[in-house]
């Protein structure tokens, strides 16, 4: 996100936004999955700052476009 919000271009911006929320589902799944096959005790706050930082990230991007 850094990286993107020093381009000048806020459709390069949106891009770097987009990579992170890609990487925020990629992380949830994992957490998910870890929960599901190791037995991790799943963190409803966990969930609820992932889900927080969705909305945030797809606001941002909904604000740019």
């Amino acid at each position: 996100i850094a990286e993107g919000c020093g381009r000048s271009i806020d459709k390069a911006f949106t891009r770097f936004l987009e990579i992170a929320l890609g990487s925020l589902y990629e992380l949830e799944t994992q957490y998910l999955l870890s929960c599901t096959l190791v037995g991790i005790i799943e963190d409803h706050d966990f969930r609820d700052r992932v889900n927080h930082f969705k909305a945030s990230l797809n606001s941002l991007m909904a604000k740019l476009n």
